[in-house]
């Protein structure tokens, strides 16, 4: 495709009034019918494998998943849950239920059974899209369902003979209509239901048009949660754009980085977990020189592991002189952003501040403000709360409007994250509001902890809390796993260490050593410090640990 017919192919995008979160397929199909461009391990039948489908096939099972749904009852604006292994598929089925009318529902598939079954009647699904494996493994015997009226499993999908019935076509959006409910990971609590709106959804699909660095010569790997809007949102632009696109379901560090170099990926999307678990195992014994753009999600990945990623990637020459290395691009924000309110780009070499620095805020995006706690904006360098507003913010949780009341305000909503801004308009994240370790000389803020604890050469994971002593009150505390399965465990050396190096203001009370296996984790990798509180809230009650 040429450079013009490539900005064509933008501006169409861009300028289409008509686009809706119903008929992204149908216009997919009108401008690309039969490229080639999602790949992976896509789970739609049991008895074949794709590994690659073009539009024009995509569609067909598009439209086929709808008749399906049709027949087995499901009304215009039912919730339709997707709870199955995971896969890249989960876009599919998403399509397709917002196609025909419904709301789609994508439920992570390590989501328990026991907080599936209240997520399942707090957003009243009566249908599930499953498959039998997983229904085996998690649901088969467990009587608490008794919401769900039907279980279309996959395979069932798969063996339907729908080619009699018509195809009604997408439904007609409104961009109010709201067409999908996704959920939060689960760090402070239940996962709440993100309302995700027709028109909130296009906002975020055509933003992606501008100033992204993604064209049709690229080749996106997407290494994730396929239930998420960051996932779903991507697929959608990819497929309008004409962007091929891997669909990598294993998360093994060792078969990522494997087939990155067998697939020639030119820009990689992962959670920052998956990234961890790619920089433990090592990235020294793959050829990785295809990378031009490694993109982390959901939250910011450390400073140190990123260098270690841009420096194996593509390197930029001129005239055979070597210039810039490969870029690690995190865009910050959250479900409920529905897009980057802020992007932060990090090279090689770049001089490291572990002051943990996410970035500015993009002309295309939200609106971004650092605020008290009333919503008012505070001076900048002042530590305030991050606040976002603009047309892909959500309007609310799903059947759950009590949770706004202190978070939104003037249509600006609380990210939860606590923020400051330099004089060069440079956005610094230094906790979740619900992290800080409030000790009796001040705040301490367990990110910037964090940040700094990872240039120990022995350190390859730690989670910073606050526990209470019984004489000093609130310290903060580090949960760290170390790298190399066989190393010992020296919280000694690390805590002396941290007491040397570390800034007064960050003093840390005591080091645990943990295996990966004991950092508790939310349905998107992320640690839930909570846990780790309620765990080891009596760490310093006995004499030794004092």
């Amino acid at each position: 495709m040429s450079t013009g017919s490539r900005f064509l192919n933008r501006l169409r995008i861009l300028l289409d009034g008509t686009l809706t979160a119903a008929n992204i397929m149908d216009k997919a199909l009108a401008a690309h019918p039969d490229r080639e461009l999602l790949h992976g391990i896509l789970l739609l039948s049991p008895h074949t494998d794709p590994r690659s489908m073009t539009v024009r096939e995509i569609f067909d099972q598009v439209v086929h998943i709808g008749k399906c749904l049709d027949l087995a009852g499901m009304r215009r604006y039912d919730r339709v849950a997707i709870y199955k292994t995971n896969s890249p598929d989960y876009f599919i089925y998403t399509a397709a239920i917002i196609r025909c009318g419904g709301i789609a529902v994508p439920v992570n598939s390590g989501m328990a059974a026991g907080k599936l079954s209240q997520y399942l009647s707090y957003t009243g699904a009566s249908i599930v899209i499953t498959d039998q494996q997983h229904f085996d493994q998690q649901i088969k015997g467990n009587d608490s369902f008794t919401q769900v009226k039907r279980w279309l499993f996959r395979e069932e999908i798969s063996v339907t003979d729908t080619g009699h019935l018509p195809d009604k076509g997408p439904a007609v959006m409104a961009k109010d209509d709201v067409a999908i409910i996704v959920h939060t990971s689960g760090t402070t609590g239940f996962p709440k239901g993100v309302i995700c709106r027709s028109g909130s959804l296009i906002q975020g699909i055509k933003r992606h048009y501008v100033g992204e660095p993604i064209s049709v010569k690229n080749r996106v790997a997407i290494a994730g949660h396929f239930n998420h809007l960051v996932c779903l949102l991507g697929i959608f632009s990819a497929l309008l754009g004409n962007i091929p696109t891997y669909g990598y379901s294993r998360h093994e560090a060792s078969f990522l980085l494997r087939q990155i170099s067998i697939d020639k990926i030119t820009i990689f999307f992962a959670f920052p977990d998956i990234y961890l678990d790619m920089y433990l195992h090592g990235l020294e014994n793959y050829d990785l020189s295809s990378i031009k753009v490694w993109i982390g999600t959901a939250d910011a990945s450390h400073e140190v592991h990123k260098e270690v990623f841009c420096r194996k990637g593509a390197a930029l020459h001129i005239f055979g002189r070597r210039l810039s290395t490969c870029i690690f691009i995190e865009p910050l924000g959250a479900s409920e952003v529905g897009f980057a309110a802020l992007q932060h780009y990090y090279r090689a070499g770049s001089k490291r501040s572990l002051r943990r620095a996410i970035g500015r805020p993009l002309p295309h995006g939200p609106r971004v403000k650092v605020a008290d706690e009333n919503g008012r904006r505070v001076k900048t360098g002042t530590i305030g709360r991050l606040m976002v507003k603009g047309k892909t913010v959500f309007p609310g949780y799903w059947n759950a409007h009590d949770l706004l009341p202190g978070v939104m305000k003037d249509g600006w909503w609380f990210t939860g994250d606590m923020v400051y801004k330099d004089g060069l308009g440079r956005y610094y994240h230094l906790d979740r509001l619900s992290d800080v370790v409030c000790t009796t000389n001040g705040n301490v803020y367990s990110l910037l902890a964090e940040e700094r604890l990872l240039t120990h050469e022995r350190v390859g994971e730690v989670a910073v809390i606050g526990l209470t002593h019984p004489v000093k009150g609130m310290v903060p505390v580090a949960i760290v796993q170390e790298k190399g399965a066989q190393q010992s465990p020296l919280p000694a050396a690390i805590l002396e260490w941290a007491r040397r190096e570390l800034p007064l203001t960050t003093p840390i009370e005591a080091v645990i050593a943990v295996h990966k296996k004991d950092m508790p984790r939310g349905l998107t990798g992320k640690v839930l410090k909570r846990e780790l509180r309620e765990y080891y809230a009596a760490w310093f009650s006995g004499s030794d640990r004092s």
